[in-house]
């Protein structure tokens, strides 16, 4: 098998339709290259019945799994159970551009170096918000912490070679949705590859749509929460593990947050983002350190799960 795609979702069986029959229609491979990895992670709707439809496939194979809570613990587990060389990611949420597949194939059998890609995430409908978008149309390798944090590279877009995972240890549990940390399990696996001396490179031409759906200011700011929220829990992270490239990132971005809402407060400006930001990141950190040191107040049952050495 030269690629599996990893497709976590939880309930939502109304958007699947579309999803499945994008990635079949736009998929075009010899049998036995690509399989789809549905990864039911805790669904209470139809979610099991709709992926049972597609399981007779025989290009792309389709493949059901069920996992416990948490979406990078269904990564996990499409790790495990992944046969493919090449291992790409998609979210529920989204839908392939033309030859997706194809494309990433191309990527990394013209660069052998090449070890995690990622690719542009464009709108699927123009009436949503701009939010969770890459737009670039320039290709470049990542080589600076600071590209990881822009980002350069999406979760919902990219695609790994498998010894790179392997490596790295999977996703952390303890972020994500789902758990702890809410969000940023991408980021965190993105910034521990670029540590370890892997090849990261974005190429415009892997192409996915964002078929979000946000179109209320609740919905952008609850986004905006939690992956603020995820981003301090990754700074903690790693800033307990005395990592001393993390810790001028996560300074700069609460200085600036804080700088704004100094400049606020002085002119009688409000930075509503801002001040979202700074304490979703703040909070983050905290409950990070909360649930990583068994401070009192968090859900015991997670507590006393083992947390990977990553």
């Amino acid at each position: 098998m030269r690629i599996s795609v990893l497709l976590p979702t939880c309930n939502r069986c109304d958007r699947l339709p579309l999803l499945f029959d994008t990635i079949v229609t736009t998929t075009s491979v010899a049998p036995g290259v690509a399989e789809v990895l549905v990864i039911d992670n805790g669904s209470t709707d139809a979610t099991k019945q709709v992926v049972a439809k597609y399981t007779s496939l025989q290009n792309p194979v389709f493949r059901y799994l069920e996992s416990t809570p948490g979406k990078s613990r269904a990564l996990n587990l499409g790790l495990r159970e992944a046969k493919g060389d090449i291992l790409a990611f998609i979210d529920d949420d989204c839908l392939p551009g033309p030859g997706w597949v194809q494309s990433i194939l191309k990527e990394f059998d013209s660069d052998p170096e090449l070890s995690l890609l990622g690719g542009r995430v464009e709108l699927y409908d123009k009436r949503d918000l701009p939010q969770t978008i890459l737009l670039s149309s320039d290709r470049c390798v990542v080589r600076t912490v600071r590209q990881v944090f822009v980002p350069t590279i999406i979760g919902g877009n990219m695609a790994f070679r498998r010894p790179v995972l392997m490596a790295t240890h999977g996703y952390d549990p303890m972020l994500g949705p789902g758990a702890v940390g809410m969000a940023c399990e991408d980021l965190d696996i993105i910034y521990r590859s670029l540590k370890s001396g892997f090849k990261i490179a974005y190429s415009p031409e892997v192409i996915i749509f964002h078929n979000h759906g946000r179109r209320t200011k609740s919905a952008e700011d609850s986004t905006s929460y939690a992956y603020a929220f995820g981003r301090g829990a990754l700074y903690a992270k790693h800033i307990l593990r005395f990592d001393v490239h993390m810790v001028p990132v996560a300074f700069r971005e609460l200085y600036d947050l804080g700088k704004t809402l100094l400049k606020g407060a002085m002119t009688g400006t409000r930075f509503p983002y801002h001040r979202l930001a700074f304490r979703a990141t703040i909070r983050g950190a905290f409950s990070y350190c909360q649930a990583r040191f068994h401070w009192k107040g968090f859900n015991k049952g997670r507590l006393r799960e083992k947390t990977p050495a990553y």
